[in-house]
């Protein structure tokens, strides 16, 4: 199974105080080659925005980052990093009918244009994924 994951629901892999339980299931299933992962070209740059703002605060040691950064290079994650007039297109229009940030309308928008599950913590983001019939639960 495919599916579009976002930063709200993957930063618990790599800062401990976000983790939560559906969190760690999808990154069991991932390893396990259950689930692939899917993700706008975006995320790379807020799970490593995560682990620097983490160890500027003081929340993740030097070696917990670099063990962030280990973990983000081995995850495999398939990066999408359309950038065609129709996908502009397509994340203006996102984020102005469901008042998303640019940057969570590129999740809505992938998962959306792939017709896979979004798994997201942001209630607004979770809310237009439901609108767009988009699975957002992990199956049992």
């Amino acid at each position: 199974m495919d599916c579009v994951v976002d930063l709200s629901f993957s930063a618990g892999w790599f800062q401990p105080s976000q983790a939560h339980a559906e969190g760690e299931r999808l990154l069991k299933s991932h390893l396990n080659g259950d689930v692939s992962l899917v993700c706008p070209s975006i995320w790379s740059c807020e799970t490593l925005n995560l682990l620097a703002t983490g160890f500027r605060r003081g929340t993740l040691t030097e070696e917990q980052a670099d063990m962030g950064l280990d973990l983000l290079n081995a995850l495999h994650v398939r990066i999408d990093e359309s950038h065609s007039d129709m996908v502009r297109t397509r994340l203006h229009r996102f984020a102005r009918q469901f008042k998303l940030t640019a940057y969570d309308a590129a999740y809505l928008e992938l998962a959306d244009r792939l017709q896979i599950p979004l798994f997201t913590r942001d209630d607004d983001l979770l809310d237009a994924a439901k609108s767009r019939n988009l699975s957002v639960t992990l199956p049992k």
